[in-house]
């Protein structure tokens, strides 16, 4: 029997930060903003992080030298746990520039949510998948057997976040 898998999503509030210069935008933007041929400047830029993580309890069952383990519920934890939005200090807040601006790094943050969004099924498959796939595990103890189910669970996570990070 496959265990209950939730999902919790929670995101940060959006933060707005115009306290930066130019050469701070720059530093930050990094390559991100190269082009072939061309100059590109930043006047602002979306910062995300993106914090996961999982628990779970195990069935545990025990025999002579050995603990096996298989998940009764999974919760994997997704979410931005910053989301900041950088524009340029020179743009005061209510300015056509800074409105601008700002327009447009809310399009960069809705497209990090709805990612997330899209890629939430997925995600949930991937885990799911592991358990079908390696559970029940067995160890020398209870705690090889939670360290063991801890390994694959967290790989498999790490794996389906990173197919959603390429994409986005």
């Amino acid at each position: 029997m496959l265990p209950e898998i939730s999902l919790d999503v929670q995101h940060a509030p959006i933060e707005l930060d115009n306290t930066v210069t130019q050469a701070d935008l720059t530093a930050q933007a990094g390559t991100a903003i190269a082009t072939v041929g061309h100059h590109a400047t930043a006047l602002g830029l979306t910062t995300a992080r993106l914090a996961y993580g999982y628990t779970f309890d195990l069935l545990m069952t025990e025999g002579p030298g050995r603990v096996c383990g298989a998940p009764r519920n999974v919760t994997i934890r997704l979410g931005y746990d910053q989301m900041l939005v950088h524009i340029l200090a020179r743009y005061r807040p209510g300015s056509c520039q800074y409105e601008a601006v700002l327009e447009h790094e809310q399009e960069h943050v809705r497209i990090n949510y709805e990612t997330l969004q899209r890629y939430l099924p997925a995600i949930e498959d991937a885990v799911r998948r592991a358990i079908s796939n390696q559970f029940p595990v067995r160890g020398t103890s209870t705690a090889d057997a939670q360290r063991i189910a801890g390994t694959i669970l967290g790989t498999a996570l790490e794996q389906a976040v990173q197919v959603m990070l390429a994409d986005r």
